[in-house]
């Protein structure tokens, strides 16, 4: 699963489809493992090339959903 985002807003589709995966709406949504796993590596690699580029509080909570979902896993 490739999700997209808006280059004026690059965290937002990223943090809602990690906030599915942590909420369990993924689960609802029929997507499996390695779906999540994707949506995952998807994020790392966003915040790694993009992160500067987010306000702190975008940062914050995108790294905090990725250390929830590790936690789970």
């Amino acid at each position: 699963m490739i999700i997209g985002y808006n280059p004026n807003y690059p965290s937002l589709h990223m943090r809602e489809a990690l906030e599915a995966i942590v909420s369990g709406e993924a689960d609802i949504l029929g997507w499996n493992a390695e779906e999540k796993a994707s949506v995952v590596a998807q994020a790392k690699t966003l915040i790694f090339e993009r992160g500067e580029s987010f306000i702190k509080a975008e940062l914050s909570r995108m790294n905090s959903l990725l250390s929830l979902i590790e936690e789970v896993a």
